[in-house]
C-alpha cells in the first residue's frame, strides 16, 4: 500500500478557505483513493481542526496532527491518540513564563501578530503541544535571554524543551514544543507498513533524507525545501496539490484498459507481497526450472501463464499449486506473491476483483496429458517468451515479467 500525507496550510488550504469548497480537490481525491492508496493529513495543526479536513475531504488515511501527535485514521475522540507529548498544560506553562519574561525585560504579550512593535511578543494559540512564538525583528538582540530564560522556568517541568528559529520576513519565529519530536518522527510509523509515502507540502524543515521511502512533493516557494523533492509544482495550493496527485498516480500504478466479452475494464498492477482486501477470482505462477527457463502453457489457440480460479476455502497457495498441477503437471515449491493486478468493471466500478501473480520454483515434472483446459506445455527461455505470449508488450505484463524474473537469482 502507498500513503499519500497532505499538509494544510498552503496545500489544501490558502487563507483558511473552507476544504468543503474545494470540489476540484475533493474529487481528485474521490478518484484517487483506493484500497491500495490511501490519502492522510500530516499538519502541525490541532487535530479537531485536522479531522474536520479529514472529514470533509472523504480522506481515508491517517491523521498526524499538532506538531507530532499521532491518531488512527477513523479517530473520533483522544482517547485513539497516541500521545507523543506527556504534558497537556504545556501551552499555559508557556504563556505564564512568558508572563514572567514580559515583567522582568518591560515587554508586551499583544493580542495581533501583525506589525509588531518592538518589545512585543505574540504566540499562536491554537496547539497545545507546538507553539510558535513571533517578536519584532527589531528585539533580535534578546533571542538569547529568551531561550535561556524559558528554559529555566520550564526545564524541571518538560526536560526535553525544544526551541527551534525559524524563517520569517516579516517576524522573528520561534518555534517551541515539549520535545524534539518532529512530524517526521510521527510519520516514520507507518514506514513498516507501506510500500511508499508521499508527503505533499508547501515547506517542511525536518524531513531532508530521511527515508528512501518517503518522497516529498512540493507545491511551496521555499528554494531549500524545493530542492529536496522529487517534484516541485509551478502550481500553488490546491491546484499544484492537484497536479501532484495526478502524477504520483500516474507514474506509481500501471493501468490499461481492455475490452472482453463486449465488455470494457480498467486493469490497475500493484507490485506488493500483500494480499489485496478484496474478491480474488485469479491466482496464476510464474514457474522456473533449474536453467532459469519460464512455464507456459497453452490454452486454446494462446500460450500463457499458468494458474486459475480459486475453489472453496483454498488459500492462495493452494490454489496456485492445485492449478499448476492440473495445467502443467508440475509440482512447485518457493512460491513468493509479488503483486496483483485490480480489475474493476467500468459500468459497475464498485464490482473490484484482483487477480494474484506468484513467483515460484519447479520441484517435479510429471508425464504431461491433456485432461484439463490445457492442450501443451513448454520451458521456454527468458529471450524467447515474447514470441509465444500475444500480450508481451503490454504494459501491465512487462511489469510482472520483470518482477517475476528478478526473482531467479536471488
Amino acid at each position: 500500500m502507498d500513503l499519500i500525507l497532505l499538509d494544510i496550510d498552503g496545500t489544501i488550504l490558502c487563507d483558511d478557505q473552507s476544504a468543503v469548497k474545494n470540489t476540484h480537490l475533493l474529487e481528485e481525491i474521490k478518484k484517487r483513493q483506493s484500497k491500495d492508496l490511501q490519502i492522510g493529513i500530516a499538519s502541525q495543526r490541532p487535530f479537531d481542526f485536522c479531522h474536520d479536513i479529514a472529514q470533509s475531504l472523504s480522506l481515508r488515511g491517517p491523521i498526524i496532527a499538532e506538531g507530532g501527535a499521532l491518531f488512527s485514521p477513523n479517530s473520533t475522540c483522544d482517547q485513539d491518540r497516541v500521545q507523543f507529548f506527556g504534558k497537556a498544560d504545556f501551552k499555559n506553562a508557556l504563556i505564564s513564563a512568558l508572563n514572567s519574561f514580559c515583567r522582568d525585560y518591560s515587554f508586551t504579550l499583544s493580542n495581533e501578530k501583525s506589525a509588531l512593535p518592538p518589545k512585543h511578543f505574540f504566540v499562536n494559540k491554537n496547539r497545545q503541544s507546538n507553539l510558535t512564538l513571533y517578536l519584532c525583528n527589531q528585539d533580535h538582540f534578546i533571542l538569547s535571554d529568551l531561550c535561556s530564560y524559558l528554559k529555566q522556568h520550564l526545564i524541571d517541568t518538560y526536560p526535553e524543551l525544544h526551541i527551534k528559529l525559524l524563517n520569517d520576513n516579516k517576524n522573528i519565529k520561534l518555534n517551541i514544543s515539549q520535545t524534539r519530536i518532529t512530524k517526521f518522527l510521527a510519520i516514520e510509523k507507518f514506514l513498516s507498513t507501506t510500500d511508499m509515502i508521499h508527503l505533499i507540502s508547501d515547506l517542511e524543515e525536518d524531513l531532508f533524507g530521511i527515508s528512501d521511502k518517503i518522497k516529498l512533493y512540493s507545491v511551496g516557494t521555499d528554494e531549500t525545501f524545493n530542492k529536496n523533492c522529487l517534484h516541485v509544482s509551478k502550481q500553488k495550493g490546491s491546484v499544484g496539490t492537484i497536479e501532484i496527485l495526478e502524477k504520483i498516480w500516474k507514474e506509481g500504478l500501471v493501468m490499461e484498459k481492455i475490452s472482453f466479452d463486449g465488455k470494457d475494464y480498467q486493469l490497475t498492477w500493484h507490485e506488493t507481497n500483500t494480499l489485496p482486501n478484496g474478491v480474488i477470482k485469479q491466482v496464476s505462477g510464474y514457474v522456473f526450472n533449474d536453467d532459469g527457463e519460464l512455464l507456459i502453457v497453452k490454452s486454446g489457440k494462446h500460450w500463457t501463464i499458468p494458474g486459475g480460479k480459486p475453489e472453496g476455502e483454498e488459500t492462495p497457495n493452494e490454489t496456485l499449486t492445485r492449478e499448476i498441477i492440473e495445467e502443467a503437471a508440475v509440482d512447485i515449491k518457493d512460491t513468493s506473491l509479488f503483486g496483483y493486478v485490480e480489475v474493476m468493471p467500468e459500468e459497475d466500478p464498485d464490482d473490484v476483483y484482483y487477480q494474484l501473480r506468484f513467483f515460484a520454483r519447479v520441484d517435479a515434472i510429471h508425464d504431461f496429458t491433456s485432461e484439463f483446459e490445457t492442450s501443451e506445455r513448454l520451458f521456454v527461455p527468458l529471450e524467447q517468451v515474447k514470441d509465444y505470449i500475444k500480450w508481451f508488450d503490454s504494459a501491465i505484463f512487462q511489469k510482472e515479467f520483470t518482477k517475476a524474473t528478478s526473482f531467479i537469482s536471488n
